[in-house]
Parts: C-alpha cells; structure tokens; sequence
C-alpha cells in the first residue's frame, strides 16, 4: 500500500467552504492518495471531517456518469465499507456518520459498519479470508479508532486492500494503543515520509481553549509532563478534582488482601461518594419496578432504553486494571451490594438482578452483540425471575439464560481500556500503587477524554505522577520500513 505503484485516481470534488483548513486538508488528501491518516483529539470533527468526504466522493461519482462510475455508495454496493477494531467502536461509527449525513440531508444509507476481523473474514483459526490474493472488493475502507489497531491485524488490513483503492485510518494518536502487540497509529504518525498523507485536526469542538478538561488533557499530552500544573488544575479547575485513597499493600495473601479491601470499600467515604452519582439512575430503575417495561410496545422498549442509557451514560467509573481495591471487580462488587440494599432485593448469590447495568465482553453474531455493548437486566412482569436484558437500539430484550455469564460483565465500572470511544458527562477514574504497570500518559489522557463535563480523580499522589510521567513504549519497527 505504501509503494509508489498503488495510485488512485483523484475525483474533482466540491469541499464545503465552512471546514477548517485541516479539514479541507484532510479530505484532500484522502482524495489524491491510495492511504491516508486523519487523527485529532475528542471533538476535532474526524466524523464530520469524513462525512464531508463520502459526500464529496459520492457527488464527484454520480457525475461521472454511470459508463465511468467506479465508486458507488448504495447498500447493493459493497464499495464503502466501514470498519473499527471492536464492534461497540464499528456501531458508534455507523451512527454518528449516519447522522452527520442526515444532518445534511444527504439521502445515503450507509453499509453496517463491521470489526475489522468481521471485514477481513477472521475465524476461528485466525488467519484471514482476504488477503493480497484474495483482496476485499471494496473501493473506500474506512478504519475508526485505529489507535486500537495491533501490527498483525494492520498487516491484515494493508494486505487485503485491492490495487487502486482508499485505505483510510481515524483516530486519536494519543489515545491507548491495542492490547495486541504494538502501537501502529502513533508510529505511524512519527514516521516523516508519512507527513504529506497525514492530516491532523486539532480545533476542538468539545473543549475550548479555557476548558478545564482540554487542559488537563494537554498538560497529560506533552513530551515533558509539568505536574506542578496538573496538581494546580486538579485543586482550582470547578470541573476537576482529586480525591486521595488509602493504598493497600498488594503483597499479601489473596484471602488477606481480599478481606481487608471489602472493610477498606464498605468503610471509604469515597466509594460512597461514587454511588451518589448513580442516583439518578437507581431511581429510574425503581420506577420501573413498580412499573415494568413495556415489552409487547417496541417503540416504548426503545425509548424506555434510549432514556435509560441518557441517564447511565451522565456517570462511568473508569479503572486502571480488574484487580485491586480500585479496579472494576471489586468496585463492581461493591456498587451491586448497594444497588440490592437500594432496591430491598435480596443480597443472594444470583448475578442477574433488575437493574444490573451490564456490558459484553465478547461478540455474538448469533444475538446481535458486540464487545463493549452496554444493556440493563430488567423485571419484565410482575415476577421477579422474570428477567431479560435489554440493548440500545433493540427493540425487545433477550431472556438472561441466553446470555453466557462468562462474557457478560457488570458495568458500573468499566477498565479504560474498554471505554474507548465512548463519552459520559463526569467521568471518576480510580487506580492506585498497586496498578504501577499498567499506568500510563496515554492511559489517564484517554480516561480523561472520555469526559465531557468533569473528571475526577480517585488515586495516591505517587501513582499520578508515575502515570502521567510515562509514556507508553511500544515498537512496531514500522519506522524501519520507511
């Protein structure tokens, strides 16, 4: 893809007069290059950015009369195709280009976004349907989130693009890099030959330039992290603040260490202060005890859902790891005790309950679920083991003996890790000494980005500094191919 003899064919298209120069240079180069790299931080406009460019695309194409049509956008048409690394980030996608298009009253309805494996034709044995030999069809792939993306599912990628066609890459450099091995977005970013397909947004619409947020994030960004101003933001910004927690000693036995973090959590003022913000929440849920979901009305079930989700989106708990005092097990835990004592169910061993937020931990073609979907267990009748599990944009639920618990999580608390690409209103983000390994700048900048009206922070002033101190060293040796 990156050899002189993969050329497109640029389209003369009509750019909107009211982009940014950035943007205008990003849909640019997308046009007159076989790759190309838009990133920008929250709120820089990539969707929008892109949604430009499709239209242009499409506009350039139907003039060109149907004889010469090479790139067509219908649904019949495999000729656009939109991809992400997980299918919570692949559905996000869909949606908000499928708006920004509506938004401009452009009638265009856009193929289901896939993951990348889902595009590729990843089985079960892990090797790929489309290759250089057997290349997808399509003339425009659209890659969100690459941040996300590993070195071996981006070689799968690359190779799989046919001679002629667009491979571009959103997403936020800054951002985490893929659990797999490497950090392919930000190196590719780095590598100097790349400079000329590389657009970068930087205007944010989310955050403005004395917004609280964006400076904090800024402050996490830079190469030589000034904490003395993070510290200063965090005590006089009314959006951010921290909260110092206790550390317990993580180097004891499991049945010690698990005892003293229950009395630790039921005893802390700031777990408790945590559950506040889900009052909101608990109250809709309490409501619709004494008045179930409308299963039989799937419009009511949407919307119920659609104002559910509103509500439970205002606030996420966003940890460092699974483990520890701080990590989402035990504050999961925690949050589903006060959530049956809220509730006066009983505190017994089921794991389904009315009202448990939950989130997929693993895509389900079968069901229609992907990773990092987030749904709630509800009372369905008058019978309280009359349980089902509701989604966004479904319109009737699936009963819980369908779900496999194994890959269903309580999602009170979710890793960071997991939250990419998503928002909430006020975000807490809590870790202390004990997840030293897993810390990061890009780990506290995207848990940071993921708020979009407060952030506050739960920690020990030692596992901050750490965090924000150390960047995140992944090679992919792709510089070397440069």
């Amino acid at each position: 893809l990156f050899r002189s003899d993969q050329q497109v064919t640029p389209l003369e298209i009509a750019i909107p007069d009211n982009l940014h120069e950035n943007q205008i240079k990003a849909i640019d180069i997308a046009n007159k290059n076989a790759f190309s790299i838009i990133t920008g931080g929250p709120g820089t406009g990539k969707t929008y950015t892109v949604a430009q460019l499709v239209m242009a695309l499409q506009q350039a194409t139907e003039g060109r009369g149907a004889a010469q049509e090479k790139i067509k956008f219908s649904t019949d048409s495999a000729s656009l195709a939109l991809a992400a690394p997980t299918g919570k980030a692949a559905q996000r996608m869909q949606e908000s280009l499928q708006a920004a298009l509506d938004a401009a009253n452009v009638e265009l309805q856009l193929q289901e976004a896939k993951t990348i494996h889902r595009l590729l034709g990843i089985g079960r044995t892990g090797r790929p349907r489309y290759d250089a030999n057997n290349p997808l069809g399509e003339d425009i792939i659209i890659v969100d989130e690459a941040s996300m993306l590993g070195v071996e599912l981006a070689n799968y990628l690359v190779s799989a693009v046919k001679s002629g066609a667009r491979l571009i890459l959103l997403g936020d450099a800054n951002q985490l890099a893929a659990v797999d091995a490497g950090a392919v977005l930000a190196d590719l970013c780095r590598i100097p030959r790349l400079e000329p397909i590389h657009a970068e947004l930087t205007e944010s619409r989310r955050f403005t330039s004395d917004s609280g947020i964006g400076k904090l994030a800024y402050q996490i960004n830079k190469a030589k992290t000034d904490t003395h101003t993070i510290w200063q933001l965090l005590k006089h910004d009314k959006v951010l603040s921290f909260q110092y927690v206790n550390n317990i000693n993580p180097l004891q036995t499991e049945a010690s260490l698990h005892n003293e973090i229950e009395n630790s959590l039921s005893k802390n003022k700031n777990i408790s202060n945590l559950t506040s913000n889900y009052h909101t929440y608990i109250n809709k849920i309490k409501t619709l005890l004494i008045n179930p979901i409308e299963k039989s009305v799937p419009e009511s079930v949407k919307d119920t859902i659609a104002s559910l989700m509103e509500t439970f989106n205002q606030f996420r708990v966003l940890t460092a790891g699974h483990n520890g005092e701080w990590g989402d097990h035990y504050i999961n835990k925690y949050f589903t005790q006060w959530h049956l004592a809220e509730l006066k169910l009983p505190l017994g061993q089921n794991t389904w309950f009315h009202g448990r937020p939950v989130m997929v931990l693993q895509n389900n073609y079968e069901l229609g679920l992907f990773n990092g979907d987030i749904g709630f267990c509800l009372q369905t009748g008058n019978e309280r083991s009359r349980l089902e599990v509701f989604f966004e944009n479904k319109k009737q639920g699936i009963a819980v003996n369908l779900l496999n618990e194994e890959v269903i999580a309580t999602a009170y608390a979710m890793t960071i890790h997991k939250s990419q690409g998503s928002e909430f209103d006020h975000v807490a983000i809590t870790f202390d000494n004990s997840h030293a390994r897993l810390l990061s700048k890009e780990l506290i900048y995207t848990a940071v980005t993921r708020a979009k009206k407060q952030v506050t922070i739960y920690s020990t002033k030692s596992a901050l500094e750490k965090a924000v101190q150390t960047p995140t060293e992944r090679h992919t040796g792709l510089a070397l191919q440069f």
